[in-house]
């Protein structure tokens, strides 16, 4: 008498399934953000750099300088000449600030290195945080750097947005013409195109977060560009009736 298969109980429960799902998805974000800040820090930290952060802000205030987007951070629409504002920047800053936070301030690192004798924290300091103190100074730079960066990819994440309008328009109507001309529907283009848009855009912000010399912003128009024509190609092919 043959056996039946067991079942398992998990994938035959839709509501497990509903609860779990969030669950899911945390525990990939949380890998992807260990990937990207691990590999990050440790590439900017091993081919350490003394002058790349200046670089890295000297590239991104000469290419905001020829753009509008100082303009977005005045709230009178007034153009400025300081290098301190732009929308870029001040997601960089908000971007560091929340990181040194935690990494700073909940890890008691700056209380520890600024612990007197007679406190508590005062022999991890000298034994451990006094003789890597270098490291320490990499390390924030590295992280200096990594917010700079998210905040330009940031940047162009929202003009990503604003390019995929008309890429997902011009989709869907070579999508109605193909449909009026009874043309061959191809799945495969479909399901590859989706597979590339997430393979480019996690590749291409895991180099720049990750690329230990200086680099331009507009290294980043690149898998934009790339990733424009996979929303368009996903929408020519779509399957599925609208």
């Amino acid at each position: 008498m043959a056996k039946k298969p067991q079942q398992d109980f998990m994938a035959e429960s839709l509501l497990l399934r509903f609860l779990s799902t969030p669950v899911r998805w945390l525990k990939i974000l949380c890998l992807a953000v260990l990937i990207l800040f691990g590999s990050s820090i440790l590439l900017q930290s091993y081919f350490h750099q003394n002058d790349l952060l200046e670089q890295e802000l000297t590239a991104t205030v000469r290419m905001g300088s020829r753009s509008l987007w100082q303009q977005w951070a005045q709230p009178d629409g007034r153009n400025t000449e300081s290098s301190g504002t732009g929308f870029n920047l001040t997601i960089s800053r908000t971007v560091y600030q929340a990181l040194s936070t935690v990494l700073y301030d909940w890890i008691p690192i700056n209380y520890l290195l600024s612990a007197e004798a007679d406190d508590p924290g005062y022999t991890a300091k000298e034994r451990f945080l006094e003789p890597n103190r270098r490291h320490l100074e990499r390390f924030d730079q590295a992280l200096r750097i990594i917010s700079l960066r998210l905040g330009n990819a940031v940047f162009f994440a929202m003009f990503a947005l604003y390019l995929a309008v008309p890429a997902l328009t011009d989709g869907f109507i070579q999508r109605r013409i193909r449909q009026e001309n009874a043309s061959r529907e191809s799945a495969g283009i479909y399901h590859r195109a989706k597979y590339w848009r997430t393979g480019i855009l996690s590749a291409g912000l895991l180099a720049y977060l990750s690329w230990p010399i200086a680099t331009s912003p507009l290294w980043l128009m690149l898998p934009v560009g790339v990733l424009e024509a996979m929303i368009y190609l996903q929408a020519k092919f779509l399957k599925k009736y609208l």
